[in-house]
């Protein structure tokens, strides 16, 4: 007949070998350990997803610019759209805490570049007997089109880098915090 187990045998170890112990309230003046080390996001690591997201933003404009028939506009579509989205996708994933300030600050980049973008263009066109960014409208578009846009789509991939590069800056100074949620001026809402 077996013996029942006897209750003196020594209880097994709270935490492995090499594990840290937890802590008790014996040690809470003690310094307390770091996170894991893949709970950290690193700055280098955030830096890059915002740099591949305005890399891949710029080939995919580049490719559709040079790629493209001068005079087909429809295959030029993703000059508008592809940088500040691929940015946006970049600094999502690098800060995702300030995401209404990235959002914020990217879409107003991408609403407002087409319009500075044909307001350069039609200032610089070489119209016949008009004074440039006073021409009328339709006759600016009229040029535009039979010269195949020289200006509109490099400067909107100009202004499109440019704003990256800004928002880029703006979000990483201010650490990742939603700067538009802590200037509002609204009571909370939770």
């Amino acid at each position: 007949m077996q013996e029942p187990a006897s209750s003196a045998q020594p209880a097994a170890s709270a935490t492995a070998p090499g594990a840290h112990p937890s802590p008790t309230c014996a040690d809470s003046a003690a310094v307390p350990l770091p996170p894991a080390p893949d709970t950290i996001p690193t700055p280098a690591l955030t830096h890059l997803w915002v740099f591949i997201g305005i890399t891949v933003g710029f080939y995919i404009a580049y490719t559709s610019w040079t790629g493209s028939a001068p005079h087909n506009d429809w295959a030029k579509r993703w000059i508008i759209v592809a940088i500040p989205v691929t940015t946006t996708i970049g600094l999502l994933l690098g800060w995702p805490s300030a995401w209404r300030t990235i959002l914020t600050t990217m879409t107003s980049i991408y609403l407002c570049a087409p319009f500075v973008a044909a307001r350069v263009e039609s200032c610089t066109l070489p119209i016949p007997d008009a004074i440039p960014c006073f021409a009328d409208n339709t006759l600016v578009l009229e040029m535009a089109n039979r010269l195949a846009h020289p200006l509109y789509y490099q400067v909107l991939i100009a202004i499109h880098l440019f704003g990256s590069c800004v928002a880029w800056s703006f979000v990483a100074s201010h650490g990742g915090q939603n700067y538009v949620a802590a200037s509002s001026t609204r009571p909370p809402t939770d």
